[in-house]
């Protein structure tokens, strides 16, 4: 037994990757349980809770207004990222949202700046694939921007990166 309590999250955007995403999340009902999903089509929302369990919450605000829900998952079309993720943080709801995180610079620092409040955290796809080579290469910027002194090519355990810093490369 794990001595912590899984992670209560909800489904935000029942399309495609939804069915992928619950796949991956049940295999550790030990850290993450599914609450429920909501979907701009009810149908959607329908079949996924029929399929994966869970509430079928009407629309964002019963998601947000759930106080059982520690953390959305945000599936939603890439024109809504930012708009969700930005609610759901501003709820004190932590986020992990597919990419990407938002459609503009400034979208994608409004959210960036919601989730450093404390005890928030925000998490963006491509997480699974490309997640670390994409690091990789924004740390060899950062190397190039900055010291050339071996410092500056440490590795990316090695290396703390703030939210803020993400967004400013």
């Amino acid at each position: 037994m794990p001595p912590y309590e899984p992670l209560r999250v909800a489904i935000v955007g029942c399309g495609n990757i939804s069915g992928g995403y619950a796949k991956s999340l049940e295999t550790k009902p030990e850290k993450v349980t599914i609450l429920g999903a909501t979907d701009v089509d009810p149908e959607r929302t329908r079949a996924f809770v029929q399929t994966h369990g869970g509430a079928s919450y009407p629309d964002l605000g019963a998601v947000l207004a759930d106080p059982n829900v520690e953390a959305i998952i945000n599936l939603t079309i890439h024109h809504a990222h930012a708009e969700v993720t930005c609610a759901a943080l501003q709820a004190g709801k932590h986020v992990h949202s597919e990419k990407p995180l938002a459609g503009t610079l400034s979208e994608g620092r409004r959210c960036v700046e919601l989730a450093e409040r404390p005890g928030l955290r925000l998490s963006c796809s491509p997480f699974t694939f490309m997640g670390e080579a994409l690091l990789i290469v924004w740390l060899f910027k950062l190397a190039i921007r900055g010291s050339r002194s071996p410092e500056s090519h440490r590795t990316v355990s090695e290396t703390p990166v703030s939210a803020s810093q993400a967004v400013a490369s």
